[in-house]
């Protein structure tokens, strides 16, 4: 499999941006990883947690956007990316050691596709788990996105130069970015979903 890149944003400083960046170094992938953390903003605390991590892995990049933008912050990292293959990582989630290998390989058996997801835990306040599991089929998920959004934004693995030539996330919005980028894309069939539990948000 070629390498990975990883779009990572930090806005702040928190407990749960460790978890999220040893998923993604443990990783079990063929490849190199292209490992970008975007400091989305201006808070001290974030750019120093990443610049630290920066100096403890070869694989880890910093970018800097300015202004908290997390739409800026992806679009940034795509063009950033060093491979054709960008994994989205929110930086308090976590993921198992396979995700990449699985959606990278979806993607490659599947040229079409743009975007790809996994079924995802949704962890409550209460310590329960709800699985989500969206189609995995791109018919199916054009038709279930007209209904609202089943994907979990960080649990994406997208194609680069795909997305961007569709435009990449639209940067006037302030929320829902991912979902008005799946919408533009499922209208060709190029989302679409593995089955396995691969993402806890």
């Amino acid at each position: 499999m070629p390498g990975i890149s990883v779009a990572m944003p930090i806005h702040r400083q928190h407990p749960g941006l460790g978890r999220a960046i040893a998923c993604v170094l443990g990783q079990d992938v063929d490849g190199d990883l292209d490992i970008m953390l975007v400091v989305n903003g201006s808070d001290p605390g974030a750019a120093d947690a990443a610049r630290a991590w920066g100096e403890r892995d070869r694989r880890i990049r910093v970018l800097h956007h300015e202004r908290a933008s997390l739409s800026a912050a992806v679009n940034l990292a795509l063009r950033e990316a060093r491979f054709e293959l960008v994994a989205r990582m929110d930086d308090d989630d976590e993921c198992p050691a396979t995700r990449f290998a699985v959606q990278g390989e979806r993607l490659q058996d599947d040229p079409p596709l743009t975007a790809v997801g996994c079924a995802w835990e949704l962890l409550n306040p209460d310590g329960g788990l709800q699985i989500q599991r969206p189609p995995t089929d791109a018919r199916a998920m054009r038709s279930r996105l007209l209904l609202g959004n089943c994907l979990a934004h960080g649990s994406m693995m997208l194609r680069r130069d795909a997305v961007l030539g569709a435009g990449g996330y639209d940067e006037s919005l302030e929320r829902a970015q991912d979902y008005d980028l799946w919408l533009r894309l499922s209208r060709d069939l190029r989302v679409a979903c593995v089955e396995q539990v691969l993402y806890r948000y």
